[in-house]
């Protein structure tokens, strides 16, 4: 089996080649500065692959029963309905709903006190708490007022069976957390069940709801199975430079919870055809705490060597970062998730030419994120819009022999925002847009692994990676898609897209000049069980030629891989 995948790959290797970028015109690149900064631009095209979700087992919510309709016909005067009992919802907020003139200011029976109670539990139920219920206690009518009580409904005990890579210890402290907020409701237990299955290793299969021993309370049946304890993928593709390997082949390894901790090992690699390109990441997570606080310590290492018109140069470089993060789910639902992240990276950058140094960098810098995902209804469209904010604080030392290149050196400060929005129109078309922007809060250049590129298969794609960046700019990612008819295990669908980019630098130097780039093409997708492929054809919109590499004027990208 796994030879057929690694055939497949060398079958998309060879039609990846060079000669499917159209039209070309050979000439001398107009930019001849390449550096290890524009290398790491292309080391973040990466395959954008998401962890396959496992749904949450639906919590049986115990059935709203309707009054008897037999329950007797006297009525008592009622000017006042009171309710006790409550904590979680204001008590002003819970007698609006009853103290109308359908229950107050006459007589009513008890039936329709009954009724009066079942719309405090309906309203309870819309909000979440999926257990909580008002009733008519025994009580004697005292100045025509009527009291409904509400039982809220608490935790009482989680009763784990845990058959996962994570110590039982573990698990039971997430589910345990959850008690803090005393009461039950959708959103609660559900973040306890989502951060199991944020933790590699683990995943809930079933949630039971059953009585507590206290009045008021219910405990809680949570199965948990086990995940893979290997997971990743193999990817090959043609996202990359002609200077240093168009041809990529790109994979990852995951070892989960390898201490039974929750914890993750993960190994990438990155290697161009000719090994104009080798980077590599080894990262090492774990849960800090049962309320989905997690760090990751991480080294990577990324070295080039520019070939074709620049091999007899000897240009190569190298880049050495050292990072550690922290994340932490503010919110963590089915519908609605908010994340915090904050990441200390220290990252050494080197260029030389013929074995003399020609850069020397060091760059420290904090980042902190948020990243903000909901799925909605926008109108009659299933929509789900994700914001992504983050504010990064750097210092950039550089050698004394260039520490005025461009005026790159010192402290800055940035923030990059994007916004992403998925419309689902039917089950056929659906609607990708995506905006990211970039600002410099002072007049000070970046150094280039810090600026903001439009090139690349991720922004204007008919443009390489290191095409145009810059500290300042923008770019907007419109992406229309047609769901083909799925073939038993195979599914497909062909998009239409259009993109648009632009920058500017902070302090424009003499040879710099702000361009706007665009492209318009189409694109086919396909998966089938664990392989998936990409084909992109990208046409250019308006003047502006490709600079970084030999002009062209469209270009096909194709990318092809499976996971495991």
């Amino acid at each position: 089996m796994l030879n057929k995948k690694l055939i497949f790959l060398l079958i998309v290797f060879l039609l990846s080649s060079p000669t499917l970028v159209l039209a070309q015109n050979i000439k001398e690149p107009v930019s001849t500065k390449i550096d290890i900064g524009d290398v790491l631009k292309e080391t973040e095209n990466k395959p954008e692959i998401e962890a396959e979700s496992s749904p949450l087992p639906k919590l049986e919510q115990e059935k709203i029963k309707e009054p008897a309709s037999d329950l007797g016909t006297e009525k008592i005067m009622i000017e006042k309905i009171i309710i006790s009992g409550n904590n979680f919802l204001s008590t002003a907020e819970l007698e609006a709903l009853v103290n109308t003139k359908t229950y107050t200011g006459k007589k009513i029976s008890f039936l329709e006190m009954q009724r009066a109670a079942l719309k405090i539990t309906k309203y309870y139920r819309q909000q979440g708490f999926f257990v909580a219920r008002a009733y008519i206690p025994q009580q004697k009518i005292a100045n025509n007022s009527l009291e409904i009580a509400v039982i809220e409904g608490h935790y009482g005990k989680f009763i784990l069976e845990n058959n996962s890579l994570v110590k039982a210890s573990k698990l039971q402290a997430i589910l345990d957390a959850v008690k803090a907020q005393n009461i039950i409701s959708v959103n609660t237990i559900e973040r306890a069940m989502l951060i199991i299955n944020d933790t590699p290793g683990a995943v809930v299969i079933q949630s039971d709801v059953m009585p507590g021993a206290k009045l008021g309370t219910s405990d809680f049946l949570i199965k948990a199975d086990s995940t893979p304890r290997f997971t990743g993928y193999l990817v090959a593709d043609n996202y990359g430079s002609e200077y240093t390997g168009e041809d990529r082949l790109t994979g990852a390894l995951n070892i989960n919870s390898p201490f039974g901790l929750g914890d993750q090992i993960g190994i990438q690699t990155m290697l161009s055809d000719g090994s104009g390109i080798e980077n590599y990441r080894l990262a090492y997570s774990l849960p800090l705490n049962a309320r989905g606080l997690e760090a990751e310590l991480a080294y990577a290492r990324t070295e080039y060597e520019l070939g074709d018109i620049y091999s007899a140069l000897e240009i190569e470089g190298v880049s050495k970062d050292l990072s550690l993060s922290f994340s932490y789910p503010i919110k963590r639902t089915r519908l609605h998730n908010i994340k915090l992240r904050a990441e200390l990276m220290n990252r050494d950058l080197e260029d030389e030419q013929a074995g003399i140094k020609t850069a020397a960098k060091t760059l420290n810098k904090l980042t902190f994120g948020l990243t903000n995902t909901k799925n909605y209804r926008l109108k009659n469209w299933n929509s789900k819009r994700t914001i992504q904010g983050s504010l990064s604080l750097g210092d950039l030392d550089r050698s004394p022999d260039n520490s005025a290149f461009e005026d790159t050196a010192g402290a800055f400060a940035k923030t990059n925002l994007h916004f992403a929005e998925n419309i689902q129109f039917n089950s056929k078309w659906s609607l990708n847009n995506s905006l990211k922007v970039q600002y410099v809060f002072s007049d000070q250049n970046l150094d280039g692994s810090e600026d903001f590129s439009v090139g690349g298969v991720n922004g204007v794609r008919l443009y390489p990676a290191s095409e145009h960046s810059a500290e300042k700019g923008y770019l907007l990612n419109l992406e229309l898609f047609y769901n083909l008819p799925d073939l038993e295990n195979y599914s497909h669908r062909l998009s239409l897209f259009y993109d648009l980019g632009s920058v500017d630098m902070a302090d424009p130097v003499a040879n710099f000049e702000s361009r706007t780039l665009q492209d318009l093409g189409l694109a086919y997708y396909l998966n089938y069980k664990d392989f998936f492929a990409k084909l992109n054809w990208a046409h250019k919109l308006g003047n502006e030629d490709v600079t970084a590499e030999d002009d062209y004027d469209s270009r096909f990208l194709i990318q092809a891989g499976f996971v495991f």
